[in-house]
């Protein structure tokens, strides 16, 4: 239907701000991103507190014009008063109504899905539409220039009359040379059709995309390697770009609708050696675990959302050169923050190789820096081989920490070495390289706890099959886990779930498990309910004859660190007797051995006897270290141990040496400060503070 617009007078007190929104198209896409974030149902509205706190952000302040986009309900019309921003700036009484439907016929005339446009004044026409097409799409403004007047006038074939779509068409292809379908930029079916934010959701992944893959002769393990040159690019190659208009498009801006594409509301960090069939079950598990439609799940994947055909015609070093890093840090900074959330896939588990990619760190810094909600994930495959080291062995965790102990981003790569210059340059001067480490364990952590207390909730509640012992394993690598990080409530929650599962079968499992209890208990400063925990695992292991092995040795040990806090003599005969039987067992000289003569020596130490102290002290330190234990979260509690000792003895130099290697065990795998010992930066402090009063007041 044609519509027709008359000129009308916009309020003379525009205010402060209009003119840099006029002229500056980001400032244009970054006002409509701040609406469009507020409008999650994409009514065209805001209420006018959100109206009021985005136009504070921006700097703009014109009450006149913005009460006359405010309805009756306070709801602030932002697609319309954006149309009628776009009127060319020099013009400012072009056609705009205000009180309707109706907007700026400059900016209307360039929007496929208004139809037909109706002037009285035929020659503002073709003026009015393309200096309309220069503000409201700066991307084509190039494109618009070059038009001929041949060509605007070509469009009116009866007096004052345009039919706008084949004028954006025209505009788009160049004189109208390229056969249909041409792509346009704004599509009423496809509202991101164009924009740099528009991703592809998981179920077009999950289906369309794996069966272009497949139709081009290429497996599901093929890499994005193999298939960018094969289904990426081909996929568009045909077709004009909605953004720059220029042949060949982003894979993103080839496919339709909206169960296909829309504004992402995921980043994917990863790399192109990734298999595609990693990429896809885990986004696909991501959308299950979190109970999310497919359809609805928009990422942003550079391989499919970065035009790479323009990559292509890019691709010397030299040319690629020419974007200085600090714009592209920037751009890239504000694409993280404006889809809020970046999703990092992590494989294999042992040893990522993200993590070997400069980009891919530069990307996780970026996120971490900004504050911007990172999640980190894997695919099924390394889950469940993750899963079975945890199931296979109780002492499974401690592998893990040992391969997350390796995280180190200085030894991560690029094939341009200034950009890695660069990135590095980032990391050292924002977080540093260590405390980024730590987030990345911490994250790492985060994801492994999230998915083994979901293994067990399902083994707890019948949906998943597994066997005792296996049961058993995930519950201590997971409690240990806990407690080295400080979630003491969290730990005895799950070891409280748990316990229904085994508690009504006298094993050495069961004993284990009430054992575990005790621990938590002990650490929270239950000591009387930890004693009886303890007691209960005795008697059990007893009855069944289990006490000579190591988790007796261990129950024994466990039962001497209590009485140790309690400050009871009885800890020694206790500590004893765990030595023997580990002895017994062959097992003194490993971590058992090792944790008993540290345990031992810290009751030693509280006691006053720094000499028996050292001298366990000594054999455990001997012991971590053949084992490989100082490289993991253990060292943290043998190092504080020792500084401890060093500064009752006064030295204080060893004392703190001791305490700084504690505290970088700490930060490596984002651990908390244990209820057994003083905070760690308050003993640094204390030392550091002592060492400086020896030098300003040496001692006579």
């Amino acid at each position: 239907e044609a519509k027709t617009f008359e000129a009308q007078p916009v309020p003379s007190t525009c205010g402060s701000g209009l003119s840099a929104i006029c002229t500056r198209a980001n400032s244009k896409r970054r006002l409509l991103q701040d609406f469009i974030n507020s409008d999650p149902e994409q009514s065209g509205t805001v209420h006018r507190e959100a109206m009021d706190r985005i136009f504070e952000s921006a700097g703009v302040h014109m009450p006149e014009v913005l009460d006359a986009f405010t309805d009756a309900s306070n709801m602030f019309r932002y697609e319309d008063f954006l149309d009628w921003i776009f009127v060319p700036e020099g013009n400012p009484q072009m056609a705009v109504e205000t009180k309707g439907a109706q907007t700026s016929s400059g900016y209307l005339a360039v929007l496929p899905d208004h139809g037909e446009v109706v002037s009285k004044t035929t020659e503002q026409i073709p003026a009015q539409i393309l200096s309309g097409y220069h503000a409201a799409l700066p991307d084509h403004g190039e494109a618009a220039r070059d038009m001929s007047s041949t060509v605007v006038s070509e469009c009116f074939q009866e007096a004052g009359k345009a039919h706008v779509v084949d004028l954006e068409k025209r505009l788009l292809t160049g004189h109208g040379q390229l056969p249909e379908p041409v792509l346009m930029r704004t599509d009423p079916e496809d509202r991101s059709l164009g924009h740099e934010l528009r991703g592809v959701s998981v179920h077009h992944l999950s289906t369309d995309f794996v069966k272009k893959v497949e139709d081009a002769g290429l497996s599901y393990d093929s890499t994005v390697y193999e298939i960018e040159p094969k289904v990426i690019r081909p996929s568009g190659q045909d077709m004009r770009c909605p953004r720059d208009g220029q042949l060949g498009t982003a894979y993103v801006d080839s496919i339709r609708g909206e169960q296909h594409a829309g504004m992402s509301n995921i980043m994917l960090s990863y790399t192109w050696g990734y298999r595609i069939c990693d990429i896809v079950e885990s986004l696909v598990a991501y959308c299950r675990s979190e109970n999310l439609e497919q359809e609805r799940v928009y990422v942003w994947i550079c391989c499919l959302c970065i035009n790479q055909h323009r990559v292509r015609a890019v691709s010397s070093v030299r040319s690629q050169a020419v974007v200085k890093f600090e714009v592209f840090e920037k751009e890239f900074g504000e694409r993280v923050c404006r889809v809020g959330h970046v999703m990092c896939l992590m494989a294999p588990w042992k040893n990522p190789f993200y993590l070997s990619r400069v980009w891919c760190v530069f990307e996780l810094h970026v996120a971490i820096t900004n504050k911007v909600r990172t999640t980190i994930t894997m695919p099924p495959g390394e889950k469940d081989g993750l899963q079975k080291v945890l199931c296979d062995r109780a002492d499974g965790i401690g592998e893990v920490w040992t391969n997350w102990g390796r995280v180190d981003v200085e030894s991560a790569q690029a094939s341009v070495q200034q950009d890695r210059e660069n990135i590095m340059k980032l990391i050292k001067a924002g977080l540093g390289f260590a405390e980024f480490n730590a987030s990345v364990v911490a994250r790492l952590k985060s994801w492994l706890v999230d998915s083994c207390e979901d293994y067990l909730r399902q083994a707890v509640d019948g949906k998943a099959s597994i066997a005792d012992t296996a049961f058993l394993s995930v519950c201590l690598n997971l409690n240990r886990l806990l407690r080295w990080t400080g979630e003491y409530d969290r730990s005895a929650a799950l070891l409280e779930r748990a316990c229904p599962r085994l508690g009504h079968i006298a094993s050495e499992e069961t004993a284990t498990l009430i054992r575990q209890v005790g621990i938590i208990r002990r650490k929270l400063r239950n000591f009387t309910g930890a004693m009886e925990s303890f007691e209960e695992a005795k008697r059990m292991s007893e009855h069944i004859g289990k006490m000579e092995t190591p988790d007796g040795a261990l129950l024994l040990m466990n039962m001497g660190i209590l009485r140790a806090e309690m400050r009871d003599d009885e800890a020694a005969e206790l500590f004893a007797e765990a030595r023997d039987v580990a002895d017994k067992i062959g097992k003194l000289d490993t971590n058992i051995g090792g944790l008993i003569y540290q345990w031992w020596g810290y009751f030693e130490r509280h006691r006053g006897c720094h000499d028996q102290a050292g001298e366990y002290h000594a054999r455990a330190l001997q012991i971590f270290q053949k084992t490989g234990a100082l490289e993991r979260p253990l060292a943290k509690s043998m190092y504080q141990e020792m500084g401890e000792l060093a500064q009752a003895k006064g030295n204080l130099e060893d004392s703190l040496e001791f305490y700084k290697k504690a505290h970088a065990v700490l930060i490596k795998f984002d651990l908390a400060d244990s209820v057994e010992w003083r905070p760690l930066a308050d003993c640094i402090a204390e030392v550091e503070q002592l060492l400086r009063d020896r030098t300003s007041f040496p001692a006579p």
